[in-house]
C-alpha cells in the first residue's frame, strides 16, 4: 500500500519540470491560479494533512491487476474549489499508477465530503468542472484557513478544470444516489461513494435506509 499526502501531490505535481512533461494541461492553469492566490498555494502546499491511499491487487487465477484507491476529502463548506483542485491532483496520481500497472482497471472510493451535485462529482463522472460553476468558486477569493490570511485576492479568476482523454471513464456504483450516506440531528447527505473505472459494470447496489428509517430510531 502507498501513502500519498496531497500537501507532496501538489508540490510534486506543480513544479517546472513535471509541469513541461504533463498532458494534463489543466494543472498548467492550476499553476498560474497558485502564483496568483498565494493564501490557497499556502493551504495546499502546507495545511491540509488528508492523504491518498492507493494498492494494486492482483487476481490469483487470471493475473489481472486493480489498482483500489481511498482519501477522504477536506470537510469545509466554503472549500468546494479546494476539494476540486485536491481531486484533480488525486486523479492524476492514479493515472500514474493505472499506466504503470498495465493499464489497470481502477476502483476509487471514500467519503468525498461531496454531494452528488458538487463540482467534485462532476469533476469526476463528467470529466469537467466550468470556470462559471458557482458552486465550485463561489468562495475561492474569500475563503481563509484563518481570519485575515487570505489579504486582497479580487484579482484572481476561476479557470476550467478537465481530465485529459488518458485517464479512464469513471462510473458510480450508485444506481440512484442514497438520500444520505451521513446522518446526523442537523445534517443529511451523501458524501461517500464508490466509483470505478468504466471496464467494471455495476452488478447491483445494496439498498439504504430512508430518512423515516433514521426518524423511527
Amino acid at each position: 500500500m502507498k501513502t500519498h499526502t496531497f500537501r507532496e501531490m501538489f508540490q510534486d505535481f506543480m513544479c517546472d519540470e513535471r509541469l513541461h512533461k504533463t498532458e494534463w494541461t489543466t494543472l498548467h492553469d492550476v499553476s498560474k491560479l497558485l502564483e496568483e492566490h498565494d493564501h490557497l498555494k499556502h493551504v495546499l502546499f502546507n495545511k491540509l494533512g488528508h492523504v491518498l491511499q492507493t494498492v494494486v491487487l492482483t487476481d490469483k487465477r487470471s493475473k489481472e491487476k486493480i489498482v483500489v484507491a481511498n482519501t477522504h476529502l477536506f470537510y469545509h463548506p466554503h472549500a468546494a474549489h479546494v476539494k476540486c483542485l485536491k481531486m484533480l491532483i488525486a486523479c492524476r496520481q492514479l493515472e500514474i499508477e493505472h499506466i504503470e500497472n498495465e493499464l489497470s482497471p481502477i476502483i476509487f472510493c471514500g467519503d468525498y465530503n461531496s454531494t452528488p451535485d458538487s463540482g467534485v462529482m462532476q469533476l469526476l463522472l463528467n470529466r469537467f468542472v466550468d470556470s462559471g460553476d458557482e458552486e465550485t468558486w463561489k468562495h475561492l477569493c474569500t475563503y481563509e484557513w484563518e481570519e485575515g490570511a487570505g489579504g486582497d485576492l479580487k484579482h484572481v479568476s476561476s479557470i476550467d478544470v478537465e481530465y485529459p482523454t488518458s485517464f479512464p471513464q469513471l462510473i458510480s456504483a450508485y444506481e440512484k444516489a442514497p438520500d444520505f450516506t451521513h446522518f446526523i440531528e442537523c445534517f443529511a447527505a451523501t458524501l461517500d461513494y464508490i466509483l470505478a473505472s468504466s471496464n467494471f459494470e455495476v452488478v447491483r447496489s445494496a439498498s439504504t435506509l430512508s430518512f423515516d428509517d433514521m426518524k423511527e430510531h
